[in-house]
C-alpha cells in the first residue's frame, strides 16, 4: 500500500482513473520495489508492504487482512486526504 504525500492530487487522479494503464503508469514513474517487489511510488508519504492473509466480504467491497513485512515513511511529509470529493491534508 502507498500513501500519498500532500500535493499528489495528480498522481491519485490518475490511479484512480479508469482511463489509465496502471501498469504503464508505474512503469513510467520509476518506481523503487520493496522486499516483496511490489512498487513503491516515488514521493510518497509512506508505504507498508503485506503478505495477505485473508479476504472478507464487506458487502459492496473486499476487506483485505495483511501480514506486514515492510513499510516506510517519511517523516518531513504530510499527508494526503480524500474526503468528499475533494482532497485535504492535515
Amino acid at each position: 500500500m502507498n500513501i500519498l504525500a500532500q500535493g499528489q492530487d495528480s498522481l491519485s487522479n490518475q490511479f484512480a482513473s479508469g482511463k489509465t494503464d496502471k501498469h504503464t503508469l508505474i512503469q513510467e514513474l520509476k518506481c523503487k520495489t520493496g522486499e516483496l517487489e511490489i512498487p513503491i511510488l516515488p514521493g510518497i508519504l509512506s508505504y507498508i508492504e503485506c503478505d495477505v492473509e485473508q479476504f472478507v466480504n464487506g458487502g459492496d467491497h473486499s476487506i483485505v487482512i495483511g501480514k506486514v513485512i515492510s513499510a516506510g515513511a517519511e517523516d518531513s511529509l504530510r499527508p494526503l486526504l480524500y474526503y468528499r470529493r475533494n482532497y485535504y491534508s492535515i
